[in-house]
């Protein structure tokens, strides 16, 4: 018994080990063709604005900022945070969906989503919070970019 106790303990610490050494970014052969293709350029709403988007038939609107949890500029924290916020896509023919978009981008924070026949992803959500100072609303910007599915 003690032989192969020996022998699994090892097992399990080379698993552990290969599976540490495995990429933890989340990024997946899937997410990679997506990234590839999302438009080349970026553009930037503030709460409230909306983008006509005369290529893809698409309208976005920035609604609101539904949370601001990342970790302020000048505090350490256990982890990054995440910021979400809110957004409606609307088509050519005036069908709306309403999604939640996140700055982590993990399986239960999604940072991308699809409507329409499109990828709309947000990449950034500006300013950063600080410590010294309370961000306004009106200051908040979410870079986005928006993509074909095909």
């Amino acid at each position: 018994m003690r032989k192969y106790t020996g022998k699994l303990i090892a097992i399990v610490i080379l698993c552990c080990t290969w599976l540490a050494c495995q990429p933890t970014n989340g990024v997946t052969e899937d997410a990679k063709e997506m990234e590839s293709k999302m438009s080349k350029g970026t553009f930037t709403l503030r709460i409230g604005e909306q983008k006509a988007l005369e290529k893809e038939g698409l309208v976005l609107t920035f609604l609101k900022l539904i949370e601001d949890s990342r970790c302020p500029t000048g505090v350490t924290c256990v982890w990054e945070g995440n910021a979400a916020i809110a957004i409606q896509i609307e088509s050519k023919d005036k069908s709306a969906q309403k999604v939640t978009l996140n700055t982590h981008g993990s399986q239960d924070m999604l940072n991308s989503t699809q409507a329409f026949g499109h990828i709309i992803k947000l990449h950034q959500l500006a300013p950063w919070p600080d410590a010294e100072t309370k961000t306004r609303l009106r200051d908040i910007e979410a870079t986005l970019s928006v993509g074909s599915v095909n």
